[in-house]
């Protein structure tokens, strides 16, 4: 393949150029290694450093990367760890940088935009969604888990087909809403809400993807200890312990090991000595966490630390809480009501989200307390950032759903706008647009789910 050693110009030049020396760290990209910089021309678009990486000014001259690539791979280009989101000529103006400075661009894949793939319609408003993979399934297809205002909790199939339905068990005088469901296992689904009791169920799959028949969702134990709305839940399944998180200000550990967990009323157990319990078992916390002086409105076990976790509040507050001590590690006020979070584990930050609509990220770690790395302002214009979610494909990427009927994509490298935006207020007719869940998945997509009594998935 041709080369040249001389900086290839880009025509036409219409202004100020400046060299640029491209690179990348995956290798089925990269240039070839004698590839030099490339003059490029600062007052245009990026179009002119995605024409750069891939032709040179002489018609013989072709970079490594084809022609066809270049059409099915859009690119981001890393200036200071910083995605370039404006011309270079505005660029080198806000950074005070000479024209005649060669500047180090990595370019990497850009983020292609899911597309609207399926929904699946609800009688009421859905407040929760999760996913268990094909590789856990017997159909080798993944299900889908909502949770919704009617208090039930519906298992899809990705055609949109309920696959089971678990039973109400709420007070019949009213109608208690599922806040937060969660798959443990294969086997095993976690729900909670307003009526204040965690339920573990069985769940079973149907004999085929078109089978559903004997497919059900098994009422198997009562966890309880809240005495106000469970707002939110986090799992860890390899341990079988479950994190909840209320309105009565406390954060409640759990074993979800039937045979192990203790038992909330000596009188429900069949045999004290091997601990066997019967059905439905009642089962008490493995502790109770109390600091929070408002609604605790998420928790999460730290992916880096065993035996910690941290959890949100309305209260302003980030707190990171030994599990083993059952005691603050560390406080961190915030200005505002916190009612979003999740963790990007490679990069050791957190994202919260708040009431006024904001985005904040904050290294956890004591170490960095009084660092706060970054803050979006009115990242959801219309208040309420009601749920976050990271990509499992990106150690840079998580998704946002606010109550502006908005589901947002952040890049933690080019923080001063979104990277896209679905509007679910587009195809909610008059139901509503509020936005209560999102969940990225690696093999289904973005799911979001709210008042429009809708999940919806893109990918």
């Amino acid at each position: 393949m041709a080369t040249s050693s001389s900086a290839p110009t880009i025509p036409p030049s219409s202004g100020k150029q400046v060299k640029i020396q491209l690179t990348t760290k995956q290798l089925d990209i990269a240039l070839p290694e004698d590839s030099g910089p490339i003059l490029v021309d600062t007052s245009q678009s990026l179009l002119n450093l995605h024409y750069a990486l891939f032709f040179g000014s002489k018609t013989d001259l072709t970079f490594q990367i084809s022609a066809e690539k270049s059409q099915r791979i859009p690119f981001d280009f890393l200036i200071n760890g910083a995605i370039l989101r404006t011309s270079l000529d505005d660029f080198l103006t806000t950074n005070g940088i000479s024209a005649e400075t060669v500047l180090h661009a990595e370019y990497v894949p850009a983020f292609v935009p899911p597309k609207h793939a399926a929904s699946f319609e609800h009688d009421t408003w859905v407040s929760s969604i999760d996913v268990l993979s094909s590789a856990e399934t017997k159909a080798h297809q993944a299900l889908i888990l909502s949770g919704s205002y009617d208090g039930l909790m519906r298992v899809w199939n990705t055609s949109s087909q309920v696959a089971a339905t678990s039973q109400y068990l709420g007070d019949s005088r009213f109608v208690a809403a599922t806040k937060a469901a969660r798959f443990l296992s294969s086997t095993r689904v976690v729900s909670a809400g307003m009526d204040r009791v965690i339920r573990l169920w069985r769940f079973k799959e149907g004999e085929s993807m078109t089978d559903n028949s004997k497919a059900s969702v098994l009422h198997e134990a009562d966890l309880q200890c809240h005495n106000q709305m469970v707002l939110a839940m986090d799992v860890q399944s390899d341990k079988q312990q479950l994190l909840s998180a209320s309105a009565d200000h406390t954060l409640a550990l759990w074993n979800t090991d039937l045979t192990t967990a203790p038992v909330l009323n000596s009188e429900t157990t069949t045999t004290k000595r091997q601990k066997r319990i019967s059905t439905p078992a009642q089962i008490a916390p493995l502790s109770t966490l109390q600091g929070h002086t408002h609604h605790v409105t998420g928790v999460l076990f730290s992916p880096h630390v065993p035996n910690q976790a941290y959890s949100i509040s309305s209260d302003n507050t980030l707190k990171t809480w030994s599990l083993s001590t059952e005691s603050v590690l560390d406080n961190r006020p915030l200005q505002d009501p916190l009612y979003a979070l999740t963790a990007l584990t490679n990069m050791h930050l957190l994202a919260l989200g708040s009431s006024k609509g904001d985005i904040t990220m904050i290294d956890p770690r004591t170490s960095t307390a009084m660092i706060k790395v970054s803050t979006v302002r009115q990242a959801h214009s219309n208040g309420f950032v009601s749920s976050l979610a990271n990509d499992p494909g990106s150690q840079y990427r998580f998704a946002s759903g606010g109550f502006d009927g908005m589901v947002k994509v952040w890049d933690i490298r080019s923080l001063t706008s979104s990277t896209m935006t679905i509007d679910r207020k587009l195809d909610n007719d008059s139901k509503g647009g509020k936005v209560f869940a999102v969940k990225w998945d690696a093999e289904v997509g973005i799911l979001s789910a709210g008042e429009d009594c809708k999940v919806r998935i893109d990918r």
